[in-house]
């Protein structure tokens, strides 16, 4: 009786090791849970390249969990001005992280310019009728599609080329614009519109367009993508750590991948 009553007490003893086991051991291959989210906002024409790099920092980092916010730059640096929590900005345009370094929104210490890239004008692959910038004036062309010049640098350099080659004056009736870079590359793929600015980003490995003409590269402000920790963020050593990462040498290696062009050699780590 006294044996019996010891084995079912072992047995009882087992049950509640097996139980609190499987509350707090770690299952499967013993990865920890993420412990730190990193809100990332990047431009629009950044939307393939941060999000692959985020996987890839997360297999690095499994203790941090990467969420990216993609818009255009006018609308990342509203966000940041009222106030939308974020740990990390990457831009299209140095006047918007200016106007941010100037509010005392992004750290001081923490930014730097990082990419450049090429603006290029497409058109559908069935629209032959367009080889170079001129023929924009044509009477078939009638609608040219490029970002809304006070919130997305795209659309900036974009007006700035039209004006330096003396076009914008007889494409105002064509012109519509666009939220982000993103709505124009789609505009021009669908035919709803006949030409489009992009960056050359944009278009690689892109169906249903062509690249026409590259902007001559004095007929607008350098592009410069400028990457910076937020002022406010809630994980200062996290997002310190994922900005120096963003410019060694692997990470650079994905932005060339991307057909980015870099400003700084790779941060040794």
């Amino acid at each position: 009786m006294h044996r019996t009553h010891s084995i079912f007490t072992l047995l009882i003893l087992i049950g509640c090791a097996l139980f609190i086991g499987n509350i707090y051991w770690p299952k499967g291959n013993g990865s920890p849970k993420p412990s730190v989210e990193l809100t990332v906002l990047a431009a629009s024409s950044m939307t393939d390249t941060v999000t692959k790099l985020a996987s890839l920092y997360e297999k690095e980092h499994p203790e941090i969990k990467i969420l990216p916010t993609y818009a255009s730059s006018g609308t990342l640096q509203k966000q940041i001005e009222e106030g939308a929590p974020g740990d990390l900005l990457l831009s299209a345009g140095e006047q918007e992280m200016r106007n941010l370094i100037q509010a005392h929104l992004i750290n001081n210490r923490l930014h730097t310019n990082l990419l450049t890239n090429q603006l290029v004008l497409i058109a559908p692959s069935t629209k032959s009728k367009i080889k170079r910038f001129d023929d924009l004036k044509r009477s078939s062309i009638q609608q040219v599609i490029i970002g809304q010049p006070k919130t997305v640098p795209a659309g900036r350099y974009a007006k700035q080329t039209l004006t330096s080659l003396k076009l914008m004056d007889h494409l105002h009736s064509k012109m519509i614009f666009a939220g982000d870079v993103r709505q124009v590359l789609a505009s021009v793929q669908t035919g709803n519109a006949d030409a489009g600015l992009v960056y050359l980003t944009d278009t690689l490995g892109q169906m249903n367009i062509r690249v026409i003409d590259s902007a001559p590269p004095k007929s607008h402000d350098p592009i410069r993508y400028p990457i910076g920790v937020i002022r406010n963020t809630e994980h200062p050593k996290e997002a310190k750590q994922l900005y120096k990462w963003l410019q060694s040498k692997k990470a650079l290696q994905v932005f060339h991948q991307a057909g980015f062009q870099t400003l700084r050699k790779p941060f040794s780590l």
